[in-house]
């Protein structure tokens, strides 16, 4: 007659709970998950650039641009800024690092700003204009490439005190995307499940 009862695969389940094994295993299962799930972000962070549905950009700010999508120009700067790190076992930044140079800019455009007109934005506006009616002004540098991409200036109003560029808040809409938060929590079960059958198998 049976007089107790033993759990198949016991020593297998205490080997993977072990702790004094278990940190060392999870950490390098973490860490490939939170890396994996960084380039997931800046994946989704690009489409949520290139899908849109922000506010749309003056015209002004699309000649400048040569693209009439907010957020995106030739160049592909923001694009081209978006990165990701691993920072700790469970910890993934995604964005733009504050070393970069263009992550200034690119608080501006997420935040939006607004940018008082002082007397030289003026008189470039101004010079700007007189040049587009013909007038024989002579354009360098900054004044000459902005001409050169638009001809439509005209000379800011008096009771313009300041230029308003809307939030476009591009980081905020990507984290707040369900599909996202899913992948990254699965690529998380998974790297715990994976620790613990390596450790079983130890």
């Amino acid at each position: 007659m049976p007089t107790e009862f033993k759990l198949k695969g016991g020593k297998r389940l205490q080997m993977a709970l072990d702790p004094s094994r278990f940190k060392a295993t999870s950490r390098k299962w973490l860490r490939l998950a939170a890396a994996r799930n960084g380039k997931l972000g800046e994946q989704r962070m690009r489409a949520t650039i290139k899908e849109g549905g922000f506010e749309k950009n003056a015209d002004l700010t699309t000649a400048i641009k040569g693209s009439a999508k907010p957020l995106v120009d030739k160049s592909s700067s923001l694009f081209q800024a978006i990165t990701s790190k691993v920072v700790g076992d469970t910890t993934t930044f995604v964005g733009i690092p504050s070393k970069d140079s263009f992550y200034r800019v690119a608080v501006a455009i997420h935040d939006g700003v607004t940018i008082p007109v002082t007397d030289k934005m003026r008189g470039l506006f101004y010079m700007l204009w007189r040049a587009s009616v013909g007038d024989p002004v002579t354009l360098e540098g900054r004044a000459k490439d902005l001409f050169a991409r638009y001809q439509g200036w005209l000379p800011l109003k008096a009771s313009t005190k300041a230029i308003v560029l809307p939030k476009r808040e591009f980081v905020k809409k990507t984290f707040q995307d369900s599909e996202l938060h899913a992948m990254a929590r699965k690529n998380w079960q998974d790297a715990i499940n994976a620790a613990l059958k390596e450790q079983a198998r130890g």
